[in-house]
Parts: structure tokens; C-alpha cells; sequence
């Protein structure tokens, strides 16, 4: 009877043994999830920010892109990051980051292996207007922006200007200098181009030629 106890005492273990990679019991396997599940800035953590800001993250290119309010300093920013459950991440979530560039995140699972997330913020537009020769009607005005070495570089064009209209911008919650462009403002067939450069809260405007 000990000899029968004894045998199948042997051949659990055995078959245990068997569906262990490397001969490992199950408590000995470690997750290789390593996942950014959230990735979000929230008020409380972070005095630049009167409401949270949240994005989704991209699992196939491992990216998230966050737009944060015009104004915000972007050079301290506390993230809140959720992962996968017994990863970790580095840095940390909610260590202050500089994300005035894209910001890379390494995240490490259980068994040891990573994977690279990165970050990029960007800063809403302020919202501008166009007048002409003082009128109220507003044009239709786009805007785009990119990095510059002093600031954001914003690139406001305005269609369908008469010749010899004069453009006046006006925004909220930021001062423009100067307000008036001038006559014709390097008018090329009826477009004009305004070079606005983002100085702190101030908009400097240089015309195109």
C-alpha cells in the first residue's frame, strides 16, 4: 500500500513538473505584461492645471499624445501612470517632468523584460480673431504651430483680403503686440501670412514679406 501511496505521490509531481516551462512550479512564473494602461495629468497634482488632462495610449505604437491648455508650463509636470498588474515604471508616476520635448517611459514586467512608451504634450492654440479696418466681421482664419528655439512658433494665414484692408487681431486671455499689423501685412494675392511668435502670455506679430 506505501509502495502504491508512494507512486502516486511521484507522478503528480511528475505531471506537475510538466506543465512548468524549465521545470518551474506555478507560483515560480512571472507575468511579462508591461503595459501603460493611463497615462494622465491630474489638477490636483499639478498647480498649472485648473482640470485634469487624459489621453489614450496608442498599445500598438506604445505613444500617447496630451494637449494641455495655452498658457500651461509644461517644464514640471506631475503624470499619474497606471500599468499592468506587478510592473513598474521609469520614472515614476507622478516625478515631475520636463515635457517641453517627448518624453520616453520605460516600463519593466515581472520577468525582467521592457518596453519604451513616449510621451508627447503639446499646448492648445490661444484663440485669435482677425478683424478688418476695424469692421466686426471676422475672416476665416487658420492656425498651426511648431517648436521654436524661443518659444512656439505660430503661423496664423488669413484668406481673402481686399487690397489695402488692414488686419487687427484680437484674442482672450492674452495680449497681442502689436494689435495692428499695418496695411497689406506682406499680402501676397489676396492671403496674408501674420508670423506670431509665443512669448510667455505675449504674441509678438512679425508679418510675412
Amino acid at each position: 500500500m506505501k509502495k502504491i501511496i508512494f507512486t502516486a505521490m511521484a507522478m503528480a509531481d511528475i505531471l506537475l513538473m510538466a506543465g512548468c516551462p524549465n521545470g518551474s512550479t506555478e507560483e515560480d512564473i512571472k507575468s511579462s505584461e508591461k503595459s501603460i494602461t493611463s497615462f494622465k495629468f491630474e489638477a490636483d497634482n499639478n498647480d498649472a492645471l485648473s482640470g485634469d488632462v487624459t489621453e489614450a495610449v496608442d498599445k500598438a505604437t506604445h505613444t500617447t499624445i496630451l494637449t494641455v491648455p495655452y498658457g500651461t508650463e509644461v517644464t514640471a509636470l506631475k503624470p499619474s501612470i497606471s500599468l499592468s498588474a506587478g510592473a513598474t515604471v521609469t520614472p515614476a508616476s507622478g516625478t515631475a517632468g520636463d515635457f517641453t520635448n517627448p518624453v520616453s517611459y520605460t516600463v519593466m514586467a515581472e520577468d525582467d523584460t521592457t518596453q519604451v512608451y513616449t510621451v508627447t504634450v503639446t499646448v492648445e492654440l490661444p484663440g485669435i480673431t482677425l478683424n478688418l479696418s476695424g469692421q466686426e466681421n471676422e475672416e476665416s482664419v487658420t492656425a498651426s504651430h511648431k517648436k521654436a528655439a524661443s518659444g512656439t512658433q505660430i503661423t496664423l494665414t488669413a484668406n481673402n483680403l481686399g487690397t489695402g484692408r488692414k488686419a487687427v487681431l484680437s484674442a482672450s486671455g492674452i495680449s497681442i503686440s502689436p494689435r495692428d499689423c499695418g496695411k497689406l501685412c506682406g499680402e501676397v494675392h489676396g492671403r496674408v501670412q501674420l508670423l506670431l511668435h509665443q512669448k510667455g502670455r505675449e504674441i509678438i506679430i512679425l508679418p510675412t514679406m
